[in-house]
């Protein structure tokens, strides 16, 4: 999979960032806190999302296994508060690593490449880099496959049910809703957005009734 975001890096850079951050993740902008902390961005790819966050104020460690692309995405948020490392689902070995945990972690237009019987240690993986009230948010993508990338079904009670067994609650209803229109003008593809929160420590320390 890396191979063809490598091959491709060039065209698919141009491609990403060519939209607009607030339009691709428009269901994320209400959850972003007034206050800046650290981010994940799982799958920078070319590096538009980190830059994003990154000139709001945000920390961000930026994983894409990709590395052309990785190379693109470095040279474009060069000067901000990005560090760029060469990781990747399920396990983020080196991301873990770093011995830090984040107040959002990003996974835009990667589920879809997990293989289902890696999803589970993947969402525990991203649960454990999530600090108390951290917020981890996803993008699904449905519709038909390009034929030159591995794409997996997706689905939105896959993931809440899997982020539940992980103690994520699911939130932001309305940011569920499937998107009419992608942004690259596909006719079949729709995307997604799921919002799952690990509990702060309030949560977590309160006994039940």
């Amino acid at each position: 999979m890396a191979d063809f975001y490598s091959e491709n890096a060039e065209t698919l850079f141009e491609r990403y960032n060519a939209l607009d951050f607030e339009a691709v993740h428009a269901a994320l902008m209400p959850l972003l806190p007034s206050t800046p902390g650290t981010a994940l961005d799982v799958g920078a790819g070319s590096g538009r999302d980190a830059l994003a966050l990154a000139q709001r104020g945000w920390e961000v460690v930026a994983v894409e296994p990709a590395r052309r692309l990785r190379e693109l995405g470095e040279a474009y948020t060069q000067g901000q508060s990005v560090q760029w490392m060469d990781d990747q689902l399920p396990d983020l070995n080196r991301s873990c690593a770093l011995s830090e945990r984040f107040n959002l972690i990003l996974l835009s237009a990667v589920w879809m490449h997990v293989p289902p019987g890696r999803r589970q240690q993947s969402l525990r993986t991203l649960a454990d880099l999530l600090t108390p009230g951290g917020v981890l948010y996803l993008t699904l993508r449905h519709g038909p496959g390009d034929g030159e990338r591995a794409f997996y079904p997706v689905s939105h009670n896959e993931v809440v049910d899997l982020g539940a067994r992980e103690g994520l609650a699911n939130i932001n209803l309305k940011a569920q809703v499937p998107q009419p229109l992608d942004l690259q003008g596909r006719a079949a593809v729709t995307w997604e957005t799921i919002c799952l929160q690990r509990p702060s420590e309030t949560d977590q320390n309160t006994d039940p009734a």
